[in-house]
């Protein structure tokens, strides 16, 4: 009797071991490519447990398909349209779209940031060149053109970014914006400059609209007179 045990126990370990070579799960926040013998065969999304062949036939790839936050872009001084700098930061949400496209340019994700540095950067300087520093830095709200920017950007990088390298890009945006210290006095006296010029055309106006009050005023008088 304890002889049946033991060779139980050793079946039941041996089932299991055989089952782990061949079973795989793919979890609901993940997708997986089936690499035979070095060709990706197949891509799994749909969650659950799947067969596949034992290895070295066949491996098992799992790729996170959640997006992802890169920010890890260095503060970089870049001239825009008109020669004044400004210091700027960018971030990127970003997701594998492709795994099979990913595995074979990328494989993993250190290289995947390192890929969008370079992409992001180059779209960065290239879109920020094309614009002026008043739409960056503006007493006016309405001559801001962040969102512009931004749209730009991602337009630059979003279908390089699929197409070689199985990577979506879903958002760009600027995380932080800053004037050299060079350029702020600057930037303070065209300011004041700019309010100095509003207020005297309003003071302007305002003294022509009175002025022509007073003559109204004064040719009404004669007139009953």
């Amino acid at each position: 009797m304890k002889n049946f045990w033991t060779i139980l126990s050793v079946v039941i370990v041996v089932v299991i071991l055989l089952l782990s070579l061949v079973l795989y799960q793919v979890r609901e926040t993940e997708t997986v490519i089936v690499v035979r013998f070095g060709d990706p065969v197949r891509k799994e999304e749909q969650p659950g447990l799947k067969m596949k062949f034992p290895q070295p036939i066949e491996v098992v790839h799992r790729f996170d398909s959640r997006s992802r936050l890169f920010d890890d872009t260095p503060i970089e001084e870049i001239s825009p349209a008109g020669g004044e700098s400004i210091i700027l930061k960018s971030y990127a949400v970003w997701a594998i779209a492709e795994p099979g496209v990913f595995l074979t340019v990328i494989e993993d994700v250190e290289r995947a940031e390192d890929t969008l540095y370079t992409l992001l950067r180059k779209a960065q300087n290239s879109v920020v060149g094309k614009h002026y520093f008043s739409e960056f830095v503006n007493t006016d709200p309405d001559k801001i053109q962040f969102e512009q920017i931004e749209e730009e950007i991602l337009n630059e990088i979003r279908g390089e970014a699929m197409q070689a390298y199985g990577i979506a890009i879903k958002t760009v945006g600027i995380k932080l914006l800053d004037v050299p210290k060079d350029v702020t006095a600057k930037v303070f006296e065209r300011m004041k400059a700019d309010r100095n010029r509003k207020r005297d055309s309003i003071l302007a106006e305002g003294n022509a609209k009175a002025e022509r009050i007073r003559s109204d005023a004064e040719a009404k008088q004669k007139e009953l007179l």
